[in-house]
């Protein structure tokens, strides 16, 4: 079957039920995304260039330097992934690099673009880095301007179609850096109001004490959506959610190994099914990090399962 169906008017269809898939030794076909979900769901992993993924993914030996260029092309034709959140370096993306991004993707591939640390960061160091003790305070702070002029245009006019969010993950270091839960609130609320409208944006925060009204009242002032995050010392999905608004999306970020959220892994893929099959339905991403089962590949495929599970019984 064409790996690629899973992009277009209908999705692949998994192996049957008395079948089993084993990840860690199929080289081809790939496994397939089920047919039961919807289009508007994607599933993707914090970047692609994980030669430990071997024939998980790859189709052949990769060197770092070949998964940079031309990994993503080969990513997105992979059936479980219809997403991916882009994390930048020391600097912004450049137009140059999105563009030769934007060129390897499929119809129907979405990105998630996460914001620069210059727009996130109250401090940062000479070198660009976050450290709340040897750091100088961020110009650039929530400046409308400055993610517009060094984020959005540049994603919007390269990604285009491609661009499914922009993402300010905020670093944990707000309290520390001084800034008070209604304060924050305040200035990101001023920030969402100087953006064009209709900017698909969402919020991660990575500190429970500024999950609070204020916070949501900003994000609904402008349909922002928050990102259901796994941070340590972030509550439960479930208790994130009473806390915000229901955005224009659903993004859900699992960034890090179970900790006290949940109980085990099992429990918060649990978790995250709980969320995609609530209302109001709305495209949805899911966006994994390697360092949260050990394998990206492996939990997207174990959300699946979850979420085709879930669907079959009744229950979506």
């Amino acid at each position: 079957m064409d790996p690629m169906a899973g992009r277009g008017a209908t999705r692949p269809v998994r192996p049957g039920a008395g079948e089993q898939l084993d990840l860690l030794s199929y080289a081809s076909p790939p496994p397939v995304a089920p047919a039961t979900l919807p289009e508007s769901l994607h599933f993707g992993a914090v970047g692609w260039r994980h030669p430990e993924w071997g024939d998980m993914v790859w189709s052949g030996t990769l060197s770092p330097a070949d998964l940079a260029l031309h990994g993503l092309a080969e990513y997105a034709e992979h059936p479980l992934f219809s997403t991916v959140l882009l994390v930048p370096g020391a600097e912004p993306f450049d137009e140059q690099t999105l563009r030769v991004w934007a060129a390897q993707l499929p119809v129907g591939f979405r990105c998630v673009v996460q914001a620069h640390r210059s727009v996130t960061a109250p401090r940062l160091t000479r070198s660009g880095g976050f450290d709340v003790r040897q750091s100088q305070t961020n110009p650039h702070f929530l400046d409308a301007a400055w993610f517009v002029s060094d984020v959005w245009r540049p994603a919007i006019t390269t990604l285009n179609d491609h661009l499914g969010a922009v993402c300010l993950s905020f670093p944990p270091g707000l309290h520390a850096a001084g800034i008070p839960p209604a304060a924050f609130a305040e200035r990101l609320e001023q920030f969402l109001a100087r953006l064009p409208e209709h900017l698909p944006i969402a919020v991660e925060l990575q500190e429970a004490e500024y999950l609070t009204l204020e916070y949501a009242r900003a994000l609904a002032g402008v349909g922002a959506s928050h990102v259901f995050t796994t941070a340590p010392g972030m509550p439960p999905f479930a208790e994130q959610a009473r806390w915000v608004p229901s955005g224009r999306q659903l993004i859900v970020h699992l960034g890090h190994p179970v900790g006290t959220q949940y109980a085990s892994d099992v429990q918060r893929r649990s978790a995250v099914v709980d969320l995609l099959f609530g209302e109001p339905r709305r495209e949805a991403f899911v966006l994994v990090d390697q360092s949260a089962e050990g394998s990206a590949p492996a939990t997207i495929d174990g959300l699946i399962d979850a979420a085709t599970d879930r669907l079959a019984g009744g229950h979506g």
